[in-house]
């Protein structure tokens, strides 16, 4: 390679460098002011430790390489709450892919009995590439099913951010979206996940739901 060529290719490599570390920055402000608007915890690094935490859902197990950054985390009248940028591979070799999301979860007193919505193909390891159909409610009890159709429930999860994913395991209610890059996501899945706990623990008074 000719020194013009490797010069080239230097200031190409650094201009991807500075984008991606400005493109963070960025981020972290915003996660920051969001932290502080809502009075929660902000850390760059996983200091709560995400998948020992809420390894009973599918989707923190997805894939491997798993890594998750940029954490809130907190109490709020719901439950305590935590929200973070959550990365995974699928494949190995010249056929891995990484996938970006954005998770947010709940921890209430009141237990749920599972539910998922998402694609079908979703809880498996497979990536999820079919774009067609729409998301699918499963659930393992008749009764889990007929509350969630309630209008008040089946409105807010209908109006979820384009590839929105929700699962509901034991103590834990969450959401989770594809990394975007629009800086109003993370804020918009907290506060639907939040609404979401308020809604389903009204209508789980009389038991798990």
């Amino acid at each position: 390679m000719s020194p013009l060529w490797l010069l080239l290719v230097l200031i190409a490599l650094a201009a991807v460098s500075g984008a991606a570390a400005f493109r963070g920055r960025r981020e972290a402000a915003t996660l920051r002011r969001l932290a502080r608007g809502m009075r929660l915890n902000f850390a760059g690094a996983d200091l709560i430790g995400v998948h020992g935490r809420y390894n009973s859902l599918r989707l923190i197990r997805r894939g491997h390489q798993r890594h998750a950054r940029n954490v809130l985390y907190g109490s709020t009248e719901v439950g305590l709450v935590a929200l973070f940028r959550y990365s995974y591979d699928l494949g190995f070799g010249a056929g891995r892919t990484t996938r970006q999301a954005w998770v947010a979860v709940l921890e209430s007193a009141r237990p749920h009995r599972p539910w998922r919505l998402g694609k079908p193909d979703i809880w498996s390891t497979a990536p999820p590439d079919d774009a067609g159909g729409g998301p699918v409610l499963t659930a393992d009890h008749a009764e889990t099913l007929r509350r969630l159709s309630d209008p008040a429930i089946r409105e807010l999860l209908e109006r979820s951010p384009p590839g929105a994913e929700w699962e509901a395991c034991g103590r834990v209610l969450a959401v989770t979206a594809p990394a975007d890059g629009r800086p109003e996501t993370p804020e918009r899945l907290l506060r639907e996940l939040l609404e979401a706990g308020r809604r389903l623990e009204a209508l789980s008074a009389g038991g798990p739901g």
